[in-house]
């Protein structure tokens, strides 16, 4: 009940995330969800009933996955083309190093409740530091007509970074809006998206439901894979450490593929090769279990690298007035493929123990398919309007040949 609880969470803080997200800024919602999850830890820690718990569990998921969607967009917006890939990566390796505390600490301090409490004081003391280092993109206030606030945020990086001002720059960023504009009247000229783009755009609405759908089957793949590691045997604890360090080398495997032969064809091969291992596991276990846990394993290996991937691309595919959209419509379907996942896993002891590893295996497959039907995206810029994301589709060849330098 409670991890569906959780996914439901998650299903209302994607869609709702990103609306706020893009709307009102990505520091704001950064702010609030970071206090949020602090906040939700604690009740969940503290809570004296089972309805306190549910509603903290709940609470968790919106924040957890609202701050995730809007720190990625702020890693893209950021970053220059040839940064925001290992940056990105790298971010997917501390998620994998997180796992494998939290396996730590859960043997260390097997009372969930103190558990809890530990992990809340710990998000509650870093805090202060999202306050003082966190700020709006400068893409989204330029996108918004926020002129000053951009203005005043190009400054500060030049102060901190003691780097020479450009004045041109400046003059630019000044002829977008007269001197007594006021900043709250700027947003009202801005064109507003919402989702219903994704569906009156044909190119958006193709691009959305592929990714949905890759969302959907990695979403199956990787929590199916994870909530199945107790079903494995053995130790509970030493497993769940495993999967989660099998998640690092899988980011490194991610990171080179990536540079070699782009996102797409990256999540092609990890995909396709997660789908293998997926198929191959139940015969292994019915004769060696050793052999099923290394194949269990390795199939978590492979679906960590697209996951990432899909972090990285789907942004790159939208304009920056509905890039958090993006990620909450795509993380919001794929959290409906959490909920359903321990329900595909209860087939295996009500049907045929090997009917939840073949579905996971033929969606995971089918993904990998539907991706040659999007752009290549790596080394291309961000868009920033719908007239750059449709030029993307240009990048449709599987092999870009590389420019003579």
């Amino acid at each position: 009940l409670f991890p569906s609880i959780q996914m439901i969470g998650f299903m209302f803080g994607s869609i709702l995330g990103g609306i706020i997200s893009d709307k009102y800024g990505r520091r704001k919602v950064i702010l609030f969800s970071m206090t949020l999850v602090s906040a939700s830890m604690l009740v969940m820690g503290l809570a004296p009933t089972v309805l306190m718990l549910q509603i903290g569990v709940f609470s968790y998921g919106f924040s957890i996955i609202t701050r995730a969607v809007t720190a990625m967009v702020i890693l893209n917006e950021l970053l220059s083309n040839d940064k925001r890939r290992t940056f990105g990566i790298l971010v997917s390796v501390f998620c994998g190093l997180g796992g494998c505390v939290l396996s730590v600490v859960a043997y260390c301090i097997p009372n969930w409740r103190w558990m809890t409490l530990a992990i809340a004081i710990t998000c509650t003391a870093h805090l202060p530091l999202y306050y003082c280092f966190i700020r709006d993109t400068f893409g989204w206030l330029i996108q918004n007509k926020r002129i000053k606030s951009a203005e005043k945020l190009y400054k500060e990086v030049v102060r901190v970074n003691n780097i020479n001002l450009d004045e041109a720059l400046l003059s630019d960023l000044k002829l977008g809006t007269k001197p007594d504009d006021d900043e709250s009247n700027d947003v009202t000229k801005v064109e507003n998206f919402t989702y219903i783009d994704f569906v009156t755009v044909p190119f958006l609405r193709k691009r959305i439901l592929l990714l949905s759908f890759m969302w959907f089957s990695m979403n199956m793949g990787f929590y199916g894979l994870s909530f199945n590691t107790p079903n494995l045997g053995g130790n509970r604890f030493v497993n769940a450490f495993i999967s989660s360090v099998v998640e690092i080398p899988a980011q490194f495997l991610c990171f080179v593929l990536v540079k070699k032969i782009g996102c797409r064809m990256g999540f092609i091969s990890t995909a396709g090769a997660c789908s293998v291992c997926v198929l191959l596991t139940p015969f292994l276990q019915s004769t060696n279990q050793i052999a099923g846990v290394v194949c269990a394993m390795l199939g978590k290996f492979f679906i960590s690298a697209p996951f990432t991937i899909l972090y990285l691309v789907t942004g790159d595919l939208f304009p920056t007035m509905l890039r958090t959209q993006s990620y909450g419509a795509c993380s919001f379907i794929g959290r409906v493929a959490a909920i359903i996942v321990p329900y595909v896993l209860y087939l295996g002891k009500t049907v045929h123990p090997y009917l939840p590893y073949i579905v996971i295996g033929t969606v995971t497959f089918i993904s990998a398919i539907a991706a040659l039907l999007l752009p290549e995206t790596t080394g291309i810029n961000l868009p920033d309007t719908l007239e750059d994301a449709k030029q993307q589709d240009s990048h449709m060849k599987c092999c870009q040949p590389k420019k003579k330098k």
